[in-house]
């Protein structure tokens, strides 16, 4: 009988290949067996003991298969301590599952200090009032401190952080009509937690996050429950809790504006939600509807809340282009394309024109734009091509990018939203992919933009002193891994290879020169590194047969040297490489340019 574990494993052949597979990332059969022999201990003690046994690395599934059975049992829907008021875990320690905060606030009561509205928010989402909490322990930053004349409005503070320490909409709801005094209604904390578990995405319990860990929430547990006693709990809607919202005399400010603006169905939808609030009329109508909006108006806009709409504005911009029937004669626009295709180009006008003249510092929406425009499938006129669509983007992008530059300075977000541009603007040649006019000199100047530009990131901080100097980072911007291979796809698209060995060369340097460089890239438990090994991988497919083999030597040379000083990056083999360009292939993913 072919069980689902045979299906999974297959032959002996496909076994090896895929072992072979992992070898770049210093996974050899001798590891697997080893991790095997942890895990076949009956006994969970007799697991851990085997696991600190020796000093060989082991990846962390291996320990999360060995606390499998005790995960199921926290987060499970039957579990004491995450049912509703039930009472507390009684095999555990209660003290272990509390946050430093609360530990803080239990010595604090051992002073003779006594607690406040503000330790009871704590307290909640710490997890130590079991009346108050049903998650262990909810990550969160501190709640709404109130002093002087609105000291009393702590009472909302504390409110929110039990809408805030649950697991779903249905509890929060729950939590929600019990007011800590009668006839209390909700303020704007109050619903902006409930707004935000009503957005929020809902994932399984099998999911290896535990409850109050992510803005995640889980499914509601109904089954006992009729379908009356359902539909009694059941939560109101967006909308139903927004109306309620404004008949309790509340108006959207602050966080609640801003997950309502940020989430809100369509961009019109947003508009409403500005109107509503307190904010100046005339600058959310110049923010919404003005033609040509004005510094002046745009800037009594809250950051927080200017974002939310520049991001809504990104998110809403159409991304599909053709409507697919094959029994039409040709392909036509889709209708929302039309509609949604200028939502993007608005973000853009709006960030643009609230940098001011004085070039105001907001990071954040420059960051969302240029992300939006870097995406593979988007729409900015229906009426052509998607190839001249991705020349435009470029276009748009380094307007942008030298706006940015003279406003905020440099950063590897738009670093690597700007080389993920110019790569979907090239084709499998190295050049444009569209008869767009202009094309290869936009691509000449991002390509050379981002050259000077990495060069501006690498390059160290400058201590004014000596004895300042190991205090401060290595540099102004922490590069990742993914920048790193995002910038060699780009390049061997465009053929550089000279380039792309001057970045290999960098990267092995930084090893040397500092352990804070790549620090995340370094561990092998970390998603980075495998995203480094990638890189290289990608680097040794485009370089081989392009670079003489003296240098080719030089840097696998290199590799050897460092893994004698401990380091944890290893040179692909051919095996990893023929892999690799394989997987590239059959994703559609871009390939190394021949030549």
């Amino acid at each position: 009988m072919e069980t689902s574990v045979s299906k999974l494993l297959q032959g002996q052949v496909e076994w090896e290949t895929r072992l072979r597979r992992s070898t770049y990332k210093g996974i050899n059969p001798t590891d697997m067996d080893h991790w095997l022999w942890i895990l076949e201990a009956e006994e969970t003690d007799a697991k851990v003991e085997r696991f600190v046994s020796t000093d060989r690395h082991k990846p962390i599934f291996v320990l999360m298969a060995i606390l499998r059975t005790d995960e199921y049992m926290r987060k499970g829907s039957s579990l004491v301590k995450l049912k509703r008021l039930d009472g507390t875990e009684e095999r555990e320690d209660p003290e272990e599952w509390l946050s430093r905060s609360v530990k803080a606030g239990i010595l604090k009561k051992q002073e003779g200090y006594t607690d406040d509205m503000f330790d009871h928010a704590l307290d909640s989402l710490g997890g130590a009032v079991l009346q108050d909490s049903i998650t262990v322990q909810t990550r969160s930053g501190a709640p709404r401190f109130w002093s002087g004349d609105r000291r009393s409005l702590s009472i909302f503070s504390a409110w929110a952080a039990k809408v805030k320490a649950t697991r779903n909409a249905y509890e929060a709801w729950q939590m929600c009509q019990e007011p800590p005094l009668p006839n209390l209604k909700p303020n704007f904390q109050v619903y902006a937690e409930m707004f935000s578990k009503l957005f929020s995405a809902e994932i399984d319990y099998t999911s290896s996050i535990l409850p109050g860990a992510a803005k995640e929430v889980y499914p509601p547990h109904h089954v006992n429950l009729t379908e009356f006693e359902r539909e009694r709990l059941r939560p109101l809607s967006v909308d139903e809790l927004y109306e309620r919202m404004l008949r309790d005399g509340n108006r959207p400010v602050k966080h609640c504006l801003t997950l309502l603006v940020r989430n809100a169905s369509t961009v019109e939808k947003a508009a409403q939600y500005l109107h509503d609030s307190p904010l100046d009329q005339q600058a959310v109508e110049s923010l919404t509807k003005a033609l040509n909006p004005t510094y002046d108006s745009v800037k009594q806009i809250p950051v927080r809340v200017f974002h939310a709409y520049v991001g809504l504005l990104c998110s809403r911009q159409a991304r599909r282009r053709w409507a697919h029937n094959p029994n039409a004669a040709e392909h036509r626009p889709r209708p929302e394309v039309l509609a949604r295709y200028d939502h993007l180009k608005r973000a853009v006008q709006l960030v643009c024109v609230r940098s001011g003249p004085r070039r105001s510092p907001a990071p954040a929406p420059w960051h969302t734009v240029m992300r939006a425009l870097a995406h593979r499938k988007l729409v900015l006129r229906p009426w052509c091509s998607q190839e001249e669509d991705n020349v435009e983007a470029l276009r748009m992008m380094l307007s942008l990018f030298n706006a940015y530059k003279m406003s905020e300075g440099i950063h590897p977000i738009v670093f690597d939203a700007l080389a993920r541009c110019t790569h979907k603007a090239l084709g499998d040649d190295g050049t444009a992919a569209g008869p767009a006019k202009n094309a290869q000199q936009l691509i000449a100047t991002a390509h050379q933009t981002l050259k000077s530009t990495l060069r501006e990131l690498i390059s160290p901080v400058q201590a004014p002193s000596e004895r300042i100097a190991d205090s401060l980072p290595p540099l102004y911007h922490e590069l990742s891994a993914a920048n790193i291979q995002t910038y060699l796809e780009m390049l061997a698209r465009l053929g550089d290879v000279n380039e792309a060995v001057q970045l290999i060369e960098w990267v092995l340097l930084s090893w040397d020169q500092n352990p804070g460089m790549l620090e995340q890239a370094r561990d092998p438990n970390h998603k980075q590194w495998a995203v480094m090994g990638q890189a290289f991988v990608y680097f040794r497919a485009f370089a081989q047969g392009r670079v003489s083999d003296e240098i080719m030597g030089k840097i696998e040379a290199r590799f050897e040297e460092l893994k004698g000083k401990g380091s944890t990056w290893l040179w692909p083999t051919d095996e990893d490489v023929q892999e690799y360009v394989k997987w590239t292939s059959g994703e559609g993913q871009m390939e190394p340019t021949a030549q």
